[in-house]
């Protein structure tokens, strides 16, 4: 941990402090999943998935917000190993209506790219790959810059592994 993570954990923790006592949930619960986040950057994974389960508890089941939470709980079984328990828990995340998302669903990419990580590394590669392809699609039609111009690793996969995509 660096200084600017404990000032950023420290101001978190205020932010929350002040929310809880206004009564503002939205507030809360943004700031009990960014210090879950911040906790997992910095490898505090235990404080990070007790931080993301109070963000959960207070989050509509279903939501963007639930499911943004998941996917993060996710990550964290992912960076422990715990494979099996992180793909079971994005399984219960239903990606649906994927074909109506007009703004390419900020959550829904980043989730199908979270799948696509747990099957490349569970070895599942094409079923990674479509993952991959679906997220990289959403990206470019949301005009997420960032993961939009993952396109060459697109062509890199499909190329090596045989996968055509019309």
């Amino acid at each position: 941990r660096d200084w600017s993570s404990d000032v950023c954990s420290s101001d978190l923790r205020e932010s929350l402090r002040y929310a809880h006592e206004s009564g503002a949930v939205a507030v809360r619960r943004t700031t009990l999943a960014n210090l879950g986040r911040l906790h997992f950057l910095t490898g505090e994974f235990s404080l990070a998935e007790s931080y993301l389960d109070q963000a959960r508890e207070i989050s509509r089941s279903g939501s963007e917000q639930a499911l943004g939470i998941t996917e993060s709980m996710a990550r964290i079984y992912m960076a422990q190993g715990r494979l099996l328990e992180a793909e079971a828990l994005l399984g219960a995340v239903e990606i649906s209506e994927r074909e109506s998302l007009k703004s390419g669903g900020y959550v829904h990419r980043y989730t199908l790219l979270t799948k696509a990580e747990i099957l490349g590394r569970r070895g599942y590669l094409p079923a990674a790959i479509d993952h991959f392809v679906e997220a990289w699609s959403l990206a470019r039609r949301a005009g997420d810059s960032i993961l939009s111009r993952s396109e060459e690793h697109t062509s890199e996969l499909q190329s090596r592994f045989g996968i055509s995509y019309a």
